[in-house]
């Protein structure tokens, strides 16, 4: 028997809905602009928090936090797939995740503004913990309101909107700045509650959960889990290539846009990549997330191999091109994992990849700092 309202079967297998449910999408949408708007007030304000607040160094904090990022989704999602065949749902992984990541936003605005620094290193790993409980849950709900083969159109607005958030940063850096470190954590606390709500109350009655008497599917392979990791280990490659190697390529090269400070001109290559993902997202309607996913693989090596071995003016254009390739696995990344995994491990294979993006840009920065 489908369940009326949403076309989901009432023992939890989920069917591919036949049409976008745009409510529940835009609301995803929302909860996931307001975690990229979250992340760059956070990325603004930490070191300074970290070694004025609590005098420790900014350095250990950050190899704490990429620890956070990359062990945390994954076991979120591995929880979540076992609550899932337990009768349980993904809302309730969602709704927690959330109610801590704003409590902990609103006590961190509090701490800032009182100066208790002796709690603040304590509520900004909890608050790390938090904001990764609930992501990949979140987003392995995706599969419930858009047919699989719309799924990389979908996709590509997640990937249009971390494009634009990525080539704002500098600009947006500067307004946050001027809003102080307690207001802007205050907001934040309140842009996750708000979008959480939204999210939470669209949700609620698309998914059933599954009934514990029915046998288990067979467990992945272990090749397949592996996949989502690799994906998302290209992904933070091409990622930390622009944000993290466009510097010492300026070094070696000149620069890519001349008159342009670095930090703008990984903007004008991140907003590049916002700009063609809708395109491709079409594209990858068309022709399948794994034809496009070969495609921005073959591409990105290519392109940054020419980019570094070679001189000008053959090495910029690849580099202005590589966000092309860069788009074209963002927005078939997600849509992969949905297709290789079983419904046992759907959930865990969207944190395998985000763990796997978060390992290599978190590597990537901290070499950077160094």
């Amino acid at each position: 028997m489908m369940h009326a309202k949403t076309g989901v079967a009432a023992s939890g297998r989920h069917s591919s809905p036949t049409a976008i449910s745009w409510p529940q999408v835009a609301a995803l949408i929302a909860l996931d602009l307001s975690l990229l708007l979250s992340w760059l007030a956070y990325d603004e304000f930490q070191p300074r928090l970290i070694a004025l607040r609590t005098g420790a160094e900014s350095s250990t904090m950050q190899v704490i936090q990429v620890a956070i990022l990359v062990l945390t989704p994954p076991a979120a999602g591995y929880l979540t797939d076992r609550l899932l065949y337990r009768g349980g749902r993904r809302v309730a992984v969602v709704n927690l995740g959330i109610s801590l990541a704003a409590m902990l936003f609103m006590a961190t605005a509090l701490s800032i503004a009182a100066g208790a620094g002796n709690w603040l290193l304590v509520l900004i790993i909890l608050w790390l913990i938090a904001m990764n409980l609930f992501h990949s849950p979140a987003l392995s709900m995706l599969e419930l309101y858009v047919p699989v083969d719309r799924l990389p159109g979908v996709a590509a607005v997640f990937a249009l909107l971390s494009g634009l958030a990525a080539a704002l940063e500098p600009g947006l850096s500067d307004f946050i700045e001027g809003l102080g470190a307690p207001l802007t954590f205050a907001m934040g606390g309140v842009a996750v509650a708000a979008a959480g709500v939204w999210f939470l109350v669209t949700a609620r009655d698309f998914e059933i959960p599954n009934r514990a008497e029915e046998p288990l599917p067979a467990t992945a392979a272990p090749y397949t889990l592996v996949m989502p990791l690799g994906v998302g280990l290209v992904l933070g490659a091409c990622e930390a290539v622009i944000s993290d190697g466009l510097v010492p390529w300026i070094a070696q090269h000149g620069d890519l846009f001349a008159g342009i400070v670095p930090a703008w001109q990984s903007s004008l290559l991140f907003a590049l990549s916002a700009l063609v993902a809708w395109p491709l997202g079409r594209i990858g309607n068309r022709c399948g997330a794994g034809k496009l996913a070969l495609a921005g693989a073959a591409g990105a090596l290519a392109l940054g191999l020419v980019a570094w071995q070679f001189p000008l003016p053959l090495a910029g254009y690849a580099f202005t091109a590589f966000p092309v390739a860069y788009a074209a696995l963002g927005v078939s990344a997600l849509p992969l994992v949905f297709e290789w995994l079983t419904p046992r491990h759907k959930v865990l294979g969207v944190g395998l990849l985000f763990s796997g993006i978060e390992l290599v840009t978190g590597a990537a920065d901290i070499a950077v700092a160094r």
